[in-house]
């Protein structure tokens, strides 16, 4: 008797504890999912509704899978935060593949609040990607870029209109159009020299790249040549932004008085070379334009008087006297100052082979229900 009131304090003494799954299955149909991290060695800061590239290369086989089982039209793709459940807005730029093929696909995902942590905070530096179910297409394109985006153009498309992802819809409208090539994400857009454009209307949403404004300006660039004189981003009376005219220094101008601010330290080394070009300013600082290049800062040598930026349309590719000779891709413009940690991160996003994104291997979705208990016995 002694021994079996032992035994049934014991039992007493357990301690059973039933909770939710670690990172539970996203309740859609999804029948595999592969855990994508963010590497953080080059995250300065926190970043805050950023736009993380995902690039899915058969080739590289991330995590040991190639996504066979998902949709041919990539509808059934989505995105969570790192609790499985929390769906993410994407951008589905290119896909080709699933239905039993290997996939290739280039996406852009984000949302409202989400964070990459600087710190590596394991909840805030990992996502899942979710495949093999159906349903609706999960695609949501403007809820990828955050409201102080005033145009993003990926420049993928073989001709006119060159569509803006934001909800401005600063798409183009005319223009004698470059040629669609192999762009640094996906396709770019090669210009002539001669005579290459493109014309978007002059919105508001694009005129606050002014004295009065906070701003930023980014882009991909590979010029033929760097040394000789070639605008990329034009508004007519207002301001443009160039290379060349006798180095290889990036010029932010305006362009009622001519007075500009140019980089000295010829950070356009080599032609036929992609670089990443960040320009900023805050508002009403004109000894304030700062350039960065492939995520390092470059220095300037003189300030601008004030401009505006109501008074004309922008052109990309060219002004009326050096049109843009080379490539163009991703070029995106906002009203606000980014961080140093926002730009530099964009770079080595876009840049690195592995994108700063480590794939986990694939997971098949567990039988039952879609959270498993987890039982702890302590005695």
């Amino acid at each position: 008797m002694k021994r079996k009131l032992l035994i049934l304090f014991g039992l007493i003494l357990f301690l059973v504890s039933f909770s939710l799954a670690d990172d539970a299955w996203l309740a859609d149909g999804s029948t595999r999912r592969q855990k994508i991290t963010t590497q953080v060695a080059n995250i300065d800061g926190d970043l805050t509704w950023f736009p993380l590239y995902v690039y899915i290369d058969p080739s590289a086989t991330p995590g040991g899978a190639t996504m066979t089982e998902a949709a041919n039209d990539g509808t059934d793709i989505r995105f969570t935060t790192s609790d499985g459940q929390t769906l993410l807005a994407y951008e589905r730029c290119y896909w080709n593949g699933g239905g039993g093929g290997a996939v290739t696909a280039h996406f852009f995902v984000s949302k409202t609040g989400w964070v990459i942590d600087a710190d590596g905070a394991p909840a805030a530096t990992y996502i899942y990607v979710y495949y093999g179910g159906g349903g609706a297409d999960g695609q949501n394109i403007t809820a990828v870029w955050d409201g102080d985006f005033m145009a993003v153009w990926h420049l993928d498309e073989a001709g006119n209109p060159y569509l803006d992802a934001t909800s401005n819809n600063n798409d183009s409208s005319a223009g004698t159009y470059p040629d669609q090539v192999n762009g640094k994400i996906y396709k770019g857009q090669d210009f002539n020299g001669t005579d290459d454009y493109i014309d978007v209307d002059n919105a508001a949403s694009l005129q606050k790249v002014d004295d009065d404004n906070d701003w930023t300006i980014s882009l991909w660039l590979n010029s033929d040549d760097a040394t000789a004189q070639s605008y990329f981003l034009f508004k007519g009376s207002d301001w443009s932004l160039d290379v060349g005219d006798g180095n290889n220094d990036f010029r932010f101008q305006e362009r009622s008085g001519f007075s500009m601010s140019i980089t000295t330290d010829n950070p356009i080394a080599a032609n036929s070379t992609w670089y990443y070009a960040v320009i900023k300013a805050p508002a009403g600082d004109l000894t304030d334009i700062d350039y960065f290049v492939n995520a390092v800062a470059r220095a300037d040598n003189a300030d601008v008087a004030g401009y505006d930026g109501t008074g004309s349309d922008l052109y990309i590719g060219r002004n009326a006297a050096a049109t843009w000779a080379g490539l163009l891709d991703e070029i995106r413009i906002s009203d606000i100052e980014r961080s140093d940690a926002w730009g530099k991160f964009e770079y080595y996003n876009m840049n690195e082979a592995d994108n700063e994104l480590t794939w986990a291997a694939e997971e098949s979705e567990p039988a039952g229900d879609s959270f498993i208990p987890k039982v702890i016995i302590m005695q």
